[in-house]
């Protein structure tokens, strides 16, 4: 009797469900293609920009090349007030001004001659040596860096280029946010006109790049009315990318061109 009760132990504990192997040892087991790819996370480069007396202060921070460095370059441009000025003066004119067959190489000399006057020689090379996003943070509120133009390029082109505005006031503290499990994103594309062949193109490569890591909205082509636009832009969105023209509306402030 005690052997058969033995017996009945050992085959009702053969009967029992194995333990769960652990997660890890499963995601072990599953091959590296079947797996969901984890975006890495990039460190944009960061080129900061403070005005001084008698000149400008630059430093390029790029992370991925300069965390084994233990030191950080800065590099002083000496360049005038009154030409600082003239400068923003002179650009803004540019943009403002009628629409003319000559304007991509007007465009292209005075993005020459700003990249020339505030870009030290020194830093050059190794912003050439940059691809992909570069934030430019500084207080310099006005002047157009997507304007400037190295030789090959203009830096709205070579670059994902971002701004952040340095300010001497303290700043309205901000409301935390509502968590949310995956960001939102806006991406709206426009070409009224039909002179920006790239736009539909830019819009879908922006939508698959995102796809994958935010929930998107896309209004395009003749969805992107001045009201759809408008009503999206009232929602709260981690992230809004335009494509389309920018243009200067009855009292000189910057809007977007509409269908």
């Amino acid at each position: 009797m005690l052997g058969a009760l033995h017996r009945d132990d050992a085959r009702a504990r053969r009967c029992r469900p194995e333990t769960p192997p652990s997660l890890s040892r499963v995601a072990a087991r599953v091959p590296g293609r079947a797996r969901a790819a984890r975006p890495r996370m990039r460190f944009v480069p960061t080129l900061s920009v403070e005005w001084s007396a008698g000149g400008l202060r630059f430093r390029l921070d790029v992370p991925e090349q300069d965390l084994a460095e233990p030191l950080l370059e800065e590099v002083r441009h000496p360049l005038g007030e009154d030409t600082l000025r003239a400068l923003e003066q002179s650009a803004d004119a540019l943009l403002r001004g009628a629409e003319s067959a000559g304007f991509p190489d007007e465009a292209r000399a005075r993005g020459a001659v700003l990249y020339r006057t505030l870009v030290p020689s020194r830093l050059r090379p190794r912003l050439r040596a940059v691809h992909g996003p570069l934030l430019i943070s500084t207080a310099l509120y006005g002047m157009p860096w997507e304007l400037l133009h190295d030789d090959e390029e203009f830096w709205g082109l070579r670059y994902g280029l971002g701004k952040r505005l340095v300010m001497d006031r303290p700043l309205p503290a901000a409301t935390s946010p509502r968590l949310r499990p995956r960001p939102r994103a806006l991406v709206i594309g426009s070409d009224p006109r039909g002179d920006l062949r790239f736009v539909g193109l830019e819009v879908e490569a922006i939508c698959e790049a995102l796809e994958p890591l935010a929930d998107i909205e896309c209004v395009t082509g003749r969805l992107a009315t001045f009201d759809a636009v408008t009503a999206y832009l009232g929602e709260r969105f981690d992230l809004i990318h335009y494509c389309g023209h920018l243009v200067a509306s009855a009292d000189a402030k910057p809007g977007l061109l509409l269908a």
